[in-house]
């Protein structure tokens, strides 16, 4: 507490300005290691409500000769956004030793860890090391022989898949939301303009011959 005082003593005004601007919003930031294990059934997954900004999880997987340990969890993109990346901020593991995620469309997992279905899945991906630091919702959205998608997702419920089957790994999942824009608001229509009134042939007619008349009667006296 003393250093956040002293920091604010230092700092002007403008630059305290400039950090409240640029500071990632967090609006989820999950850790299994201080927090407690995510469920390990697939019809009873931990359930989340993403907010706009970095939703980050941090979560642990082993294989069997391990002691099994598996994920599963719903997050819930809100109405008015979008899932718009879906990024392995950190992967520690042994070398080689590669993981996945599966995603599902729901707030429940369509099956147990043992006995997959790849045709029942939105999509997923392989990852390890080399993933770190990128975006891999493309890669997830293109999974052979799963439904596919087309990034980003849209508003809705989606259960996550973490499966590892060798020696304890952390992986560290940043899903990125924001806000969809309103379409902007159609301009008000011109008003129209009275009508101009124009006399009717026939009239025009009469009126000319009425003046033709009157300048004849006119000479004639």
């Amino acid at each position: 507490m003393r250093i956040t005082v002293s920091i604010k003593l230092f700092l002007s005004a403008p630059a305290v300005t400039l950090l409240l601007v640029s500071a990632p919003a967090f609006a989820i930031n999950f850790d299994e290691a201080t927090m407690g294990d995510l469920s390990n059934l697939f019809t009873d997954p931990n359930e989340f409500t993403l907010d706009p900004g970095d939703n980050v999880f941090v979560a642990e997987q082993q294989g069997n000769d391990f002691g099994l340990d598996i994920d599963y969890f719903t997050v819930t993109v809100p109405e008015g956004a979008t899932l718009t990346a879906l990024t392995l901020d950190d992967y520690e593991a042994e070398v080689g030793n590669l993981a996945f995620l599966g995603i599902a469309e729901g707030d429940t997992f369509p099956f147990n860890f043992d006995a997959p279905d790849v045709s029942a899945l939105l999509g997923g991906i392989t990852y390890g090391s080399d993933n770190e630091g990128t975006d891999v919702l493309p890669a997830v959205a293109t999974l052979g022989g799963a439904q596919g998608f087309a990034a980003p997702l849209d508003s809705g419920d989606y259960t996550v898949w973490l499966n590892q089957t060798g020696a304890p790994s952390t992986a560290t999942f940043n899903f990125q939301v924001e806000a969809t824009p309103e379409p902007p608001s159609e301009p008000s229509p011109e008003p129209t303009p009275d009508p101009v009134s124009v006399p009717e042939p026939g009239v025009a007619v009469a009126l000319v011959l009425s003046a033709g008349g009157f300048w004849t009667l006119k000479r004639k006296s």
